[in-house]
């Protein structure tokens, strides 16, 4: 019975304008909308703790691999802004701080892990999509 209830909730139709969207594809980009944001905001309290270190500690360190804005106060959408760390971390003769060190290595490891976790989520989404769709074609 409960399967039934879950399938006709999944199958029910939203209209918006002329495009009809199943209530089973907005409940998936839902679900992996609150996964890339947790995984942002997860990214986001790393590269701040390295970077509040940074202005603390090194000041001349953290004006060369700050973001800086690109017209006034407005930033550009496609910098990339953890390469200037990513850049720091692979000259570490340059720095001698060990925990600066340790930070920076830690945070390139977990750099690298997130992109593989990304990945992997938007592989799972795009599967989980064609099934969902050739789920409700039935």
């Amino acid at each position: 019975m409960y399967n039934w209830l879950a399938i006709s909730i999944l199958k029910q139709q939203i209209r918006i304008g002329e495009t009809i969207i199943p209530v089973g594809f907005i409940l998936l980009i839902l679900f992996y909308m609150a996964i890339f944001v947790g995984l942002n905001i997860v990214y986001a309290k790393r590269y701040r703790k390295i970077t509040a270190y940074l202005r603390k500690n090194h000041p001349e360190l953290y004006d060369t691999v700050r973001r800086k804005p690109d017209i006034g106060i407005f930033y550009s959408t496609a910098h990339d802004s953890s390469k200037p760390l990513i850049e720091l971390a692979k000259r570490p003769q340059m720095i001698q701080d060990g925990r600066l060190n340790k930070m920076l290595s830690d945070f390139v490891r977990f750099n690298q892990l997130m992109t593989r976790v990304s990945l992997l989520c938007i592989i799972a989404f795009v599967i989980s999509a064609l099934i969902l769709a050739i789920f409700l074609s039935f």
